[in-house]
C-alpha cells in the first residue's frame, strides 16, 4: 500500500521539482491571488462581468443609425434585435454588453434599464439550422454506434484472442 502512495505522488514530487528550478514553487504553493470580481451597480441591480443579459429594445450601433438602404452613410455597423443575449463586462465602473451575435466582440453601452438579468446556464433560443444540425449529428451518432456494436459483434479479433488466450495462465495475468 505504501508502494502504491508513493507511485501515485511521483508526478507531483517531479513537478515541485521543475518549479523549485524555475524558481516558481512558492508561487505556486501559494496558490492564485483571491478573485475580485468586477461589479457596478445601477438602480438598485448589480451587473457583473459575465452575467447574461438580454435586451428589451433594438440596439442600434452607432445610435441614431438606420438600417434603411436609402440610409446612406448613416447605416449601421451592429444592430442587436429585442430579445437578443449577450453578457457584462464591466469597463471603467461601466456595465458595457457583448452580444452573443456581434462578431466583431466590442462591449457595447445599453441603459441599463433595458436590461434583463438571465440565470447564468440560459443560452440563445436554438433556431432551425440549430436544430437541424443537432439532428444529423444525432443520426451520426447513431450510425456510428450501430457500426461499431456490429463490427464489435462479428470481428474475428476477438474470437482469435479468446483461442490465444485460453489454457495459458501467463497469458492471462499479461492482459
Amino acid at each position: 500500500q505504501m508502494n502504491e502512495k508513493l507511485f501515485d505522488a511521483l508526478p507531483g514530487m517531479l513537478s515541485d521539482e521543475d518549479y523549485l528550478d524555475g524558481g516558481m514553487l512558492e508561487s505556486k504553493i501559494a496558490g492564485p491571488a483571491p478573485y475580485k470580481r468586477q461589479a457596478v451597480s445601477y438602480s438598485d441591480v448589480e451587473y457583473v462581468d459575465e452575467m447574461i443579459v438580454m435586451t428589451d429594445i433594438d440596439v442600434l450601433v452607432p445610435p441614431g443609425c438606420s438600417n434603411s438602404m436609402l440610409s446612406g452613410a448613416n447605416s449601421c455597423t451592429f444592430t442587436a434585435k429585442a430579445g437578443e443575449f449577450g453578457k457584462i463586462t464591466v469597463q471603467s465602473g461601466t456595465p458595457m454588453v457583448l452580444f452573443d451575435s456581434d462578431t466583431s466582440r466590442m462591449p457595447i453601452f445599453v441603459e441599463p434599464a433595458h436590461l434583463k438579468v438571465l440565470p447564468l446556464d440560459w443560452s440563445q433560443p436554438k433556431g432551425f439550422f440549430a436544430h437541424a444540425s443537432d439532428v444529423v449529428a444525432g443520426v451520426y451518432d447513431i450510425t456510428d454506434n450501430a457500426k461499431r456494436l456490429f463490427g464489435g459483434m462479428f470481428s474475428e479479433r476477438y474470437t482469435n484472442l479468446a483461442e490465444l488466450m485460453s489454457d495459458s495462465v501467463s497469458k492471462w495475468a499479461v492482459c
